[in-house]
């Protein structure tokens, strides 16, 4: 007779880099765009703010399950998982490192991930504001008259952030995460890491 013993296992599974798949086969089409084309940049922006998410999450739960173990695997991810975005960003150096390490706020990585983060809770959080402003009548030669209507601050916010250049730096920003969050056992003080002095 043959006895068969089950154990449970824990499977790690990393969709981050389904998003990385995705914002390679995006971006050459992004970086093609002309200004005015500036609406087709924002599926890029998002999928670049979920995949920071989702790395952010992924790295939560791995680091907790071998801290603390599968059984006490929920209790300690959840409220961690659930922070809003900018607040996980700015604790998971600290938390994965013991209060050793944080990400400089001056580094040309986290102010991308800043705006990133900004813009993608623009662009998912809208919500149409009333705003006054002054509305300009024009009589063209023909003598139709056609009002023109200021553009909204969101709509200006948010034109202004999709731009080529800082699509570019959301995918700079976003894989130097990745490649910190991966390495995190080698980390050193570096342009975007800073040893806290204690």
């Amino acid at each position: 007779m043959v006895r068969i013993q089950l154990k449970a296992i824990y499977h790690r599974s990393i969709f981050s880099q389904t998003y990385f798949y995705v914002l390679d086969k995006m971006f050459p089409k992004v970086s093609a765009l002309k200004r005015e084309e500036w609406p087709e940049m924002i599926p890029f922006v998002l999928t670049c703010a979920a995949t920071l998410e989702c790395m952010l999450n992924d790295t939560i739960i791995d680091y907790c399950s071998f801290k603390f173990g599968f059984d006490e695997l929920e209790k300690y991810t959840k409220p961690l998982v659930f922070l809003p975005l900018h607040q996980k960003f700015d604790y998971i150096f600290l938390f994965l490192s013991g209060n050793k390490f944080t990400i400089r706020r001056e580094s040309l990585t986290y102010k991308h991930v800043e705006k990133l983060i900004s813009l993608r809770n623009s662009l998912m959080h809208n919500a149409s504001l009333h705003q006054r402003g002054s509305t300009k009548f024009v009589t063209t030669r023909d003598g139709t008259r056609t009002i023109i209507i200021p553009k909204s601050k969101l709509t200006v916010r948010i034109q202004s952030g999709l731009t080529i250049r800082n699509c570019t730096g959301f995918l700079q920003a976003v894989r130097r995460i990745n490649e910190l969050l991966s390495k995190r056992n080698e980390w050193k003080e570096d342009d975007t890491l800073c040893r806290i002095r204690q």
